[in-house]
């Protein structure tokens, strides 16, 4: 290699770095707009567990891990968003690379301007890792170099959060089966992928187990007190069971967030943990096993998945957090020389949050159902182009979005956030079609010609 040779390649690298810390920074615009990453009512917690290193009893502690290192050891928390941001932008930059070589970044910037993925790249939060592990499964399994890189990254975003895990056992049966009938590839080697993204998934378990173990019990029935299905068992079985549960049958909490956070819920009315784990659990295995009970736990999943599946705002959750409350507390712990930025962010004027929040809602839901429509529209197109790799993608994060909405809304609740996790992916989708299609057709002619 030439000298002149070796200054353009070191021009390319230097062209594709700039390029991509200029896409990271643009989906941080939420973060720079607020003066400071926002911020969930779970937000404290990963806070606490990183610099504790004690697993939750509710989450597993992998992203608490991940804020502790990332933050420099407490240094700043722009570090953290930076570099979860930077990690979405490289592999969504991957991610749309597997389609579009010409005019790649376009995506990228599109979507972070229709969409409310810079709500997620901005806050201190695991939501945005859910499509980060959608997208290494699809570069795992398409993408023809850097897999063992994607596999990687498929383990620790899967060890985020506790919703992943089913979420991702679910989908690798369909992947393997969208990517051999759309892909030139023999079961053989279609199967040695998906063997290998369940051995990730099985070690992500392993950073999943304790909070798993800790608190199944708790989530589902404040699940099932929020359906009402616990409400229907305990009356009816009360009388003649012996549930510690039942002293509280007549007071049970309406929402799963009073069941599980306010002082007077029912997690806080048993005299220790394990008490409390061992009757909710009683409690669940006679409910499954009551046939009245089995009825409605089977309505129930299906009645709040369908809800969640148009539920999906941005920015759920980006409440004020004064002065002595438990986020407050731990900022100023943990990162008490950027309390003042904490303090005086944007997040703790919910008047102009809220105004500004709904303005961008409206505009993300009629961009997300307009991506939808060029979706179906561009779809047909490209599987004629014989580019059936995107079609497998496309029907893949549809799986993805429908799962997770089940997952979370028919195990947990219904919430905005939930749907947002991965709602941006359509789109960023769309604008991947958009942009193959104006590429296929300035290259046609050229390749006619020829």
């Amino acid at each position: 290699m030439d000298q002149r040779e070796q200054r353009g390649l070191l021009g390319s690298v230097v062209r594709w770095i700039l390029t991509i810390l200029g896409l990271a920074l643009t989906l941080l615009w939420v973060a720079f707009w607020n003066g400071y990453p926002t911020f969930y009512p779970d937000s404290g917690t990963y806070v606490e567990c990183g610099f504790l290193l004690e697993t939750p009893v509710d989450r597993p502690i992998t992203y608490g891990l991940f804020l502790a290192a990332t933050s420099l050891g407490g240094l700043t928390l722009w570090a953290t968003v930076f570099t979860q941001t930077l990690l979405l932008c490289i592999t969504t930059v991957a991610f749309v690379r597997l389609f579009v070589l010409k005019g790649w970044f376009l995506p990228v910037l599109i979507s972070a301007v229709v969409s409310g993925v810079s709500f997620l790249a901005s806050q201190v939060m695991t939501d945005v890792f859910t499509s980060i592990m959608i997208m290494s499964m699809v570069l795992f399994t398409l993408s023809e170099k850097h897999r063992i890189r994607w596999l990687i990254v498929f383990t620790v975003t899967c060890a985020m959060h506790t919703s992943h895990l089913p979420v991702a056992l679910l989908l690798l049966p369909l992947l393997a089966i969208l990517t051999r009938l759309t892909v030139a590839a023999g079961w053989g080697a279609t199967w040695k992928k998906t063997w290998g993204l369940l051995a990730a998934t099985v070690v992500a378990y392993v950073a999943l187990n304790i909070s798993v173990v800790k608190s199944t019990e708790v989530f589902y029935s404040a699940h099932l007190a929020q359906t009402r299905d616990l409400n229907e068992f305990l009356h009816r079985k009360c009388p003649e069971a012996n549930y510690e549960l039942c002293a509280l049958r007549d007071s049970l909490p309406q929402t799963a967030d009073e069941f599980l956070w306010d002082e007077g819920g029912i997690a806080h009315s048993y005299p220790n943990r394990d008490r409390m784990k061992a009757d909710l659990g009683n409690i669940i295995g006679d409910m499954l096993r009551d046939r009245i009970s089995q009825e409605r736990i089977i309505r129930s999943p299906l009645r709040y998945g369908t809800e969640q599946l148009t539920t999906f705002d941005a920015g759920e959750g980006n409440t004020r957090f004064p002065p002595g409350s438990s986020l407050h507390k731990r900022i100023a712990r943990y990162f008490w020389h950027e309390l003042g930025q904490f303090e005086g962010m944007r997040q703790n004027e919910p008047a102009s949050l809220g105004t500004s929040l709904s303005v961008l809602n409206r505009f993300y839901r009629m961009a997300t159902y307009f991506s939808v429509f060029v979706l179906c529209c561009t779809l047909v197109l490209m599987f004629r182009s014989e580019e059936r790799r995107f079609v497998t993608c496309t029907v893949f994060v549809l799986a993805a979005y429908v799962i997770n909405c089940f997952v979370n809304a028919g195990l947990v609740v219904v919430a905005s956030r939930f749907g947002a996790k991965l709602i941006w992916l359509f789109p960023l989708l769309a604008a991947i079609s958009i942009v193959w299609l104006v590429v296929n057709r300035q290259t046609a002619p050229a390749r006619s010609k020829k």
